[in-house]
Formats: structure tokens, C-alpha cells, sequence
């Protein structure tokens, strides 16, 4: 559905859109709620506009294509939609007596379901026609079409599809009058036909996800769709070394798409919120050339439709930036740091791929015959990730609850990420690390560091993987950064520094990358090693002890001079050992062992 304005969906599936007409209309992160400003021309600013919180699914004409806007945006990028079955008109609703819950995808020979477009792209459906996935041609990202069923009320609400069918006596009811499912009021009884009555209710909903963070339920369909792209471009290509390395990636991909799998679809909402004090009004009429948006919302930013453009942005697990202009390329993020450097991939006339290198400090000037202009493109994606950066870095997890995630008696706030591993660098200060992958840095000085790091080994239960995925897609998702991370200033003061390039911080930035990456490097070896930086500390340690035991020896061995030692054997060992062990010099290798600490002594005052 084409939206007029611009709207911008939350990390918690809330959205706040802004109309053309100058409203605003501001959604739950369960769907189940709006507040609708309506604007006043000629009113004084300082006036206080007309605000209205509704229930979504008794919305009336005044605001209805506003809602509808929202919920469809929502519904494209969000983990779980919302249908209510007052906004979907009657042709789009599907009456089906099974429920439908999960869908068969094909296996990697049975090549019927797979249609290959006149664009380059795949489509691929399920056995029982009740998805469909579409990968275009520059494989970036995919669109999702499936059979969902509409919301209903909440378990528990008496309905005709929920009544005990063990009871057979007779109720008595004042009124001819039913609840039905997939609605909140009391309907009139009318006769319909058993088809009607005892169906389930399901409409065709469209999602759409980016390859770098595909959902669990779509890792199968995605890894098939890549490997037809890739036999398609094993045939194009001539050169047979390329040929080669396709054919020996489709082959280890073949083996493992031969059986096919079963997906569950995501499930819609109910009609009815568990925790409506939680939902989040913003009241603050902000302007995007202003800086009152970091204040007029606590969340990051998910998905942005603004001036027509889509911006998409992913910070679990792998980050990604995306950016969608509208004629079918997209620019993505590339490199170490996201935010820096922009790829822009597209289709030339011959409908091959290519792509361009865009970097933030040097964008090119703008093209009068250009559809769109690069340099606000990506000077627009950063400033919305310093924006998603910054929410991110200062989010408290004990606040951070969402409504359509507590279920009942279960309190989401209890799910508060478990502290992993922490530390402390003698004369720097002390760092720990979270299941969220959140680091933390409390320095001598007063000054504290957030950041997220996206380890490559360690905490890896927190990131799911797919073996197919990561085959076939490239190397560059997988040990990227956000780039950015806060000091909070001994003053009060909060500053958004760059890893890569930190300025006057670079003390504080390269002390708390150096520990991450000690964490990658210890939980990747098998014995554990001491960071860079403690490395001085460790080795004095260990002098002493070597020191303690020497003394040790020489007292012990000065009443014994000129006598055998006999050393302890291990049970089984030979008559001979006993005599090679007495043999033994216990002179010499004390005078090694002095040897090796005066050399260790001379390295660390060279060091000094």
C-alpha cells in the first residue's frame, strides 16, 4: 500500500507516521492501539492540537487510510503482524477449514516450483501453494508471501469455535447474539452456513526481510533460492575456474537441500493487548532537521520510509544498512565499520550486476538527470544510524519491555541480559561483556564506555547460523561492527565517537577493542592467553613464582649435595628410572632456569 508521508517503524514494532495533510498518527507495538493528531490549519502553534487515542479495530472513516498505511508498513517489516479483520475488505479474506500453520517447501530436484522471472529473479512456492518467496537478481533481498490468519481475541474469550464440544446440554440465551472470533463485539445472530461458521479466516500478507539477517523460518527457501541464482550464473560464465568453485559450492549446497523442510509461518496477533500501560505515546511533534528526534523517541529505528526512499537498519547479531531509492537497486553498507562506505548495486542494460563504490568523505556531486541524488542518499542512511547508534548505546534493558511480548503471568523485563565475562587492566580500568553482546567500560578516570561488538567466536549461542546462508552469501556480514560506540565524560557529558577513527578518545576506544578481540582470540584457541595489554603484569607474576621455587631447590638441595635425588616414577615404569633420574644434575638446570629469568628480566626492562 503506497504511503503519503513518512513513516518510521521502532525496534518494538511501533510506528509513527506522518501524513501529507500535517497529522500524525502514532501506533502500538501490538497494533491494537493509535493515538491520531489531527491538524488545525490556522491554529496558533503554541495551541494545543487535537489528539485521540483509539482502538485499531473500530477505526472510523476520519482516519481510516491512515491507519491502513500503518499497519501495512508495520505488517511488511515486523517479526509478528497485525490483522484485524474490520480493516481487511471482504474479496482479500480467505475462508479456509484447516488451520495453517506451517508450509513444505520443495527440495532442490523437484525444480516444478521454482520459476525463474524475466527480470532475473526466483520465485519459489510451497508445496501446498500456501507461501511464495521472490528473490530478485541482485540477491540482497527477498519477498515473502503466505497465508496468514487474521487476528483473533485473546485465549480464554468464550467464541462459537471455543466452546467445550464435550458439553452437549442446551444453553439458554437471552438474546439471539454471538461473540465472534475475529472481533471484539457482540454480533447478531445470523444464519449462515456451516462453512462460514466453523472457518478460519486467512489473508495474503507480503513481508519482506534482508539476506544479511533472514528469519529462522525463511533460512531454507532463502539458501534454495541462492542456489538456483548460483547454477544460473555457473551457465552464464565461461571462464572455467569460476566455473569450477560454483559447481563445488552447488554440489556441498545440493546435499543439503535433497529433502526439502517444513517452515512455521509467523503467527498474527490478537485482537486484545496483555500490557496496554506499556505502550509509548510520543507527544513531541519533532522535525527531522532537528536533533529533538533523539528525545522524542527512547527505541532505535528499524525500517524509515522518508521522502520515498527506505532505509532499513539491523543492529542484532550482524549489523546492516540498507537503502532502497525505489528503482530496484539498493546500496548497502560494506566494510568493517558500517556507515563508512556504501555499495551500490544495480542492473546495467544486459541485466548483469554491478556495483559502485561510495565512500562518506568523498561523495560524488550531484546529477541534475539523475532520478535521485547519491550524496543525500548516504548522508541521510548516516545520519540515521548515528541516530539508531546512539538510542541503542544509551537503551536501559530493565525499561526496554514490549507489550505484544509479555504473555501472561510473564514479565518481559525479567529477561535482562546475564553478564558473560569481565576484567580489569591494571592502570586503565575494568570491562565486561553481556549476552547481548553489549560491552561495557568503566576507566580510572571516571569515564564510561558502551559498545556493541559482534564477536566472531565468542558468545556464538547468541547468533543463530545457517551453514547454507553463510556459504553462499559473502564474508562481509559476519565480523562487522556498528562502528560508533558513547563515552559518558567524568563532566555528565555524553560523546558519539567512531571506532576507527576516535580523535582525542583513542585511549579509552583502542584499550576496549583490544579486550574484545582478546575474547574472540581466547575462546578460538584452546589454551587460554593473556590480553596485550595485562601481558606485563603476567609475566612478573610468574618471575616470582619461578624466583619462590628456585629458593626453594637451592635450600632443599644444601643439606643433599654430592647425593642421589631420586625423583617420583609413575606406576608401571621400568627398574632402569629410577637410576636415570639419579643421574640427573640438579645443578645445571638451576643454573638454566637463572639463564632463562635473567633473559626475561633484561626483555621486560627493554620494554620499560
Amino acid at each position: 500500500m503506497e504511503i503519503s508521508g513518512d513513516a518510521f517503524l521502532f525496534s518494538d514494532d511501533s510506528v509513527e507516521l506522518r501524513c501529507g495533510d500535517g497529522g500524525r498518527l502514532c501506533l502500538s507495538p501490538c497494533g491494537t492501539e493509535f493515538m491520531y493528531e489531527r491538524p488545525q490549519p490556522g491554529a496558533h502553534p503554541a495551541h494545543r492540537p487535537q489528539r485521540g487515542r483509539h482502538r485499531t479495530e473500530f477505526t472510523t472513516s476520519s482516519c481510516r487510510d491512515q491507519v491502513l498505511q500503518a499497519l501495512s508498513f508495520r505488517n511488511t517489516f515486523s517479526r509478528r503482524p497485525f490483522l484485524p479483520s474490520s480493516l481487511i475488505p471482504s474479496q482479500k479474506k480467505i475462508q479456509v477449514l484447516s488451520e495453517i500453520s506451517e508450509v513444505t517447501w520443495p527440495s532442490v530436484d523437484n525444480a516444478e516450483y521454482v520459476t525463474r522471472l524475466e527480470d532475473g529473479g526466483i520465485r519459489i512456492s510451497s508445496l501446498d501453494g500456501h507461501a511464495h518467496l521472490h528473490m530478485p537478481a541482485l540477491q540482497k533481498d527477498f519477498t515473502v508471501e503466505f497465508l496468514c490468519q487474521l487476528s483473533s481475541t485473546i485465549p480464554g474469550v468464550s467464541s462459537a469455535s471455543h466452546e467445550d464440544p464435550v458439553s452437549k446440554e442446551p444453553k439458554t440465551k437471552p438474546r439471539d447474539c454471538r461473540r465472534s472470533r475475529y472481533s471484539s463485539c457482540t454480533l447478531q445472530e445470523a444464519s449462515e452456513s456451516f462453512v462460514t461458521k466453523h472457518a478460519f479466516q486467512y489473508t495474503w500478507l507480503v513481508q519482506r526481510f534482508s539476506t544479511a539477517s533472514c528469519p529462522p523460518a525463511f533460512h531454507y527457501p532463502v539458501s534454495l533460492a541462492f542456489h538456483y541464482h548460483g547454477q544460473h550464473s555457473q551457465q552464464a560464465d565461461t571462464q572455467g575456474s569460476a566455473e569450477t568453485c560454483v559447481s563445488t559450492a552447488n554440489e556441498a549446497c545440493s546435499k543439503l537441500l535433497q529433502n526439502g523442510t517444513v517452515s512455521v509461518l509467523p503467527q498474527s496477533l490478537p485482537l486484545g493487548c496483555p500490557a496496554t500501560h506499556l505502550h509509548r505515546w510520543n507527544f513531541c511533534n519533532f522535525n527531522l532537521e532537528e536533533q529533538d528526534f533523539i528525545v522524542a523517541y527512547p527505541l532505535p529505528l528499524k525500517a524509515v520510509l522518508y521522502n520515498g526512499v527506505l532505509y532499513r537498519f539491523t543492529l542484532e547479531g550482524s549489523p546492516s544498512l540498507d537503502i532502497y531509492p525505489g528503482d530496484g537497486s539498493v546500496f548497502l553498507s560494506e566494510g568493517e565499520g558500517i556507515g563508512k562506505y556504501f555499495k551500490h548495486y544495480f542492473l546495467n542494460r544486459d541485466k548483469e550486476v554491478e556495483d559502485r563504490l561510495y565512500t562518506v568523505r568523498g561523495l560524488p556531486p550531484d546529477n541534475p538527470r539523475a532520478l535521485y541524488s547519491v550524496r543525500s542518499l548516504i548522508s541521510q542512511a548516516k545520519r540515521f544510524w548515528e541516530l539508531c547508534c546512539s538510542k541503542r548505546l544509551t537503551l536501559n534493558s530493565l525499561s526496554n519491555s514490549c507489550c505484544w511480548e509479555m504473555e501472561a503471568g510473564i514479565d518481559s523485563r525479567a529477561a535482562v541480559p546475564v553478564l558473560l565475562e569481565q576484567g580489569f587492566m591494571p592502570d586503565i580500568g575494568k570491562f565486561a561483556v553481556y549476552s547481548d553482546n553489549m560491552v561495557l567500560g568503566s576507566f580510572l578516570d571516571g569515564v564510561i564506555l558502551y559498545m556493541t561488538w559482534s564477536f566472531a567466536n565468542f558468545n556464538k549461542e547468541k547468533e543463530v547460523a545457517d551453514s547454507v546462508i553463510g556459504m553462499q552469501s559473502t564474508s562481509t556480514y559476519k565480523h562487522r561492527h556498528v562502528g560508533l560506540c558513547r563515552l559518558q565524560l567524568s563532566d555528565g557529558s555524553s560523546e558519539l565517537v567512531e571506532l576507527e577513527s576516535p580523535g582525542q578518545y583513542a585511549s579509552y576506544v583502542r584499550a576496549a577493542v583490544a579486550w574484545c578481540r582478546w575474547l574472540d582470540e581466547r575462546s578460538q584457541s584452546t589454551l587460554p592467553a593473556a590480553p596485550i595489554a595485562a601481558e606485563h603484569w603476567s609475566v612478573e607474576a610468574e618471575l616470582k613464582k619461578i624466583q619462590r621455587f628456585q629458593s626453594v631447590l637451592e635450600s632443599g638441595s644444601a643439606g643433599s649435595r654430592g647425593g642421589d635425588i631420586n625423583l617420583p616414577s609413575r606406576p608401571g615404569a621400568d627398574r632402569c628410572a629410577p637410576e636415570r633420574t639419579a643421574e640427573m644434575n640438579i645443578q645445571s638446570i638451576l643454573e638454566k632456569t637463572s639463564k632463562a629469568i635473567r633473559d626475561i628480566d633484561i626483555l621486560l626492562s627493554s620494554r620499560k
